[in-house]
């Protein structure tokens, strides 16, 4: 019998997030980008936002909420980028600056 692999799911990191839309803003993802969700998004030195990078001047804007596939062009995308508890393990890209860049997250 094969083996299958589930994918990270919509959504599945997040603990917990305030009411309404308070914990989420919309982004445009560069195009050029297959971002998984609960990938840590960064506002890079060009002002678009991609898969965080710390090499390239960026600074960690959110967590990708939705898996997005940019790849042939820009799209927009849902990220949770305050008030919220976050699954870390389930959480990719992030490292200590992404953390001090989002600090109102907190990671479990």
């Amino acid at each position: 019998m094969a083996t299958k692999t589930e994918t990270q799911h919509t959504a599945s990191f997040i603990v917990s997030e305030a009411n309404g839309n308070r914990s989420r803003e919309e982004v445009t993802i560069k195009s050029g980008q297959n971002l998984a969700a609960g990938t840590v998004i960064g506002l890079h030195s060009g002002g678009d936002y991609a898969a965080y990078d710390d090499s390239d001047p960026a600074s960690a804007y959110g967590i990708l909420i939705e898996a997005t596939d940019a790849s042939s062009a820009a799209k927009n995308a849902a990220v949770l980028v305050r008030d919220a508890e976050v699954v870390e393990a389930e959480v990719t890209g992030e490292d200590a600056n992404a953390k001090t860049d989002l600090a109102s997250i907190i990671w479990r």
